[in-house]
C-alpha cells in the first residue's frame, strides 16, 4: 500500500510539473511583429525601402567575358596580341527626398581580371549628389557632367574615341531649367609639378572645368572649357546631339586646345603603355602621369546610330585629330609634333534576351609618320 500510494505521488508530480510547462508555454511573449521590404517607386525601378528608414535603395551591376585584339603597326614588341578578360561591376545606389532636393549617392565597386591574371576589385567611384551639387570621385565634369542631357561622353560605341576621358575629385554643381543649364566644378589634378628645388610635389591648384547647353528644338547643344593646372594649358569644346528619323541618332563633337598638351582636348590613348609606368609615342618613351593620352591641337568626332529592332543596333564613327602635341611627360608638350591621324569604329549590340548583351566591336587607327592599329573585341555582358 505504501509502494502504491508512492508511486501515485509520483505520477501526480510529474503531471504537476508537465502542466506547469504548459502553462509557461501559453503565456510566453508573442514574436515581434516583422517588417518586410517594401518597394520604392519614387526614383525609378528596382528601389527598395531600408527598413525603419525613408532611404531608398537599389543594387544594380554587370559581369562581363570579354574576347579581344590588337595589332599596332608601328612597335613590333606590341603587335599582334590578344586577350582575354573578365569584369565584375556592383553598383549600390541610395536616394531620398529632403527640404534641399534629392540626396543620392553612389558607391561603384569593380573588378577586372585578364590573360588568367588575377585583378584587384576597387572602389571605381564614390559620390555624393544634395540637389545639383555633386561631389567625390567620378568622371570629370569634362566628360560626364551632371544633368547636362545626351551630351556626355563621346561617341555612340563603349570606346567613345578621342575625348579625353578621365575621372577625378571634384566638387561640382548645375543649374537646369529644364531647356537650358550651366554647369561648373573643381577638380582635382591628382598630379605632380616642379617645386622649384629639382623635384616634384602635389599641386596645390585645381583645375577648372565649365559647361553651357540647352535643347534647341530636336537638337541639344553644348558648349565647354577647361584649365589643366598641371601643364597651364585650356580645352575647349562644342558640339550636337540630336536624333534623326524614327530610330537613329547623330552625334558631332569638336575640341580645340590652342596652347599645348592638356587633360581637356580630345585626347586619344593611342600611345603604348609599356606596362613599366611609361608610354612609348612615335619612338619617345615618357613619364605617363597616370595615362597615355595624347592632346590635339583640334579634333573632330561623328557618330551615327541605328536601332534597326528593340533588340539589335548598329553605329559608325569617325574622328580626325589635327597635329598632335607632345605629350606632357617629354618636357615639350608644348610644342607640336606635326602628326595628324584619323580613326573610325563600327560597333553592333544584339540583346537576344533581357539583361544578357552581345557586343562586337572594331576599330582603325592611323598616324602620319608612325603607323596604324587595328584593334577589337567580342563581349558578353549579363546585366541585373
Amino acid at each position: 500500500m505504501k509502494i502504491k500510494s508512492l508511486l501515485l505521488g509520483s505520477a501526480a508530480a510529474l503531471f504537476a510539473a508537465s502542466g506547469a510547462s504548459a502553462a509557461d508555454a501559453i503565456i510566453a511573449a508573442e514574436p515581434e511583429p516583422v517588417e518586410y521590404v517594401r518597394v520604392c517607386d519614387a526614383f525609378g525601378n528596382g528601389y527598395f525601402y531600408i527598413p525603419g528608414t525613408e532611404t531608398c535603395l537599389r543594387i544594380s551591376g554587370y559581369v562581363w567575358f570579354q574576347v579581344g585584339a590588337t595589332d599596332v603597326s608601328w612597335d613590333s614588341a606590341y603587335s599582334d596580341t590578344w586577350e582575354n578578360s573578365t569584369r565584375a561591376r556592383v553598383n549600390i545606389d541610395a536616394r531620398s527626398d529632403t527640404e534641399w532636393g534629392e540626396l543620392a549617392s553612389r558607391i561603384r565597386l569593380q573588378g577586372t581580371w585578364g590573360n588568367n591574371v588575377d585583378g584587384n576589385t576597387t572602389v571605381d567611384q564614390a559620390w555624393i549628389r544634395l540637389g545639383g551639387l555633386f561631389m567625390g570621385y567620378s568622371e570629370s565634369y569634362w566628360v560626364n557632367a551632371y544633368n547636362t542631357g545626351p551630351t556626355n561622353f563621346g561617341s555612340h560605341s563603349w570606346d567613345g574615341m578621342g575625348y579625353g576621358y578621365q575621372q577625378r575629385h571634384q566638387i561640382g554643381y548645375t543649374f537646369n531649367t529644364g531647356n537650358f543649364y550651366i554647369a561648373a566644378s573643381v577638380e582635382d589634378n591628382s598630379q605632380l609639378e616642379p617645386n622649384g628645388f629639382g623635384g616634384v610635389s602635389p599641386s596645390w591648384t585645381p583645375d577648372f572645368v565649365g559647361k553651357i547647353g540647352g535643347q534647341i528644338g530636336s537638337f541639344n547643344i553644348f558648349a565647354k572649357a577647361g584649365y589643366d593646372a598641371f601643364t597651364g594649358n585650356a580645352g575647349y569644346g562644342a558640339g550636337l546631339v540630336t536624333d534623326v528619323g524614327s530610330a537613329g541618332n547623330f552625334i558631332l563633337y569638336g575640341y580645340w586646345a590652342p596652347d599645348g598638351s592638356t587633360s581637356y582636348g580630345g585626347n586619344k590613348s593611342f600611345a603604348v603603355d609599356t606596362g613599366t609606368g611609361n608610354c612609348l609615342f612615335g619612338g619617345i618613351v615618357y613619364s605617363a602621369f597616370g595615362s597615355c593620352q595624347v592632346t590635339p591641337e583640334w579634333s573632330v568626332l561623328g557618330s551615327f546610330r541605328w536601332q534597326f529592332t528593340p533588340e539589335f543596333s548598329a553605329s559608325i564613327g569617325a574622328q580626325y585629330f589635327g597635329d598632335f602635341y607632345y605629350p606632357t611627360g617629354t618636357g615639350l608638350g608644348d610644342f607640336s609634333t606635326g602628326i595628324d591621324a584619323w580613326q573610325a569604329e563600327l560597333e553592333l549590340v544584339w540583346t537576344p534576351v533581357t539583361d544578357f548583351e552581345i557586343r562586337a566591336y572594331i576599330q582603325y587607327f592611323d598616324a602620319d609618320q608612325i603607323g596604324d592599329v587595328t584593334t577589337g573585341f567580342l563581349r558578353f555582358t549579363r546585366s541585373f
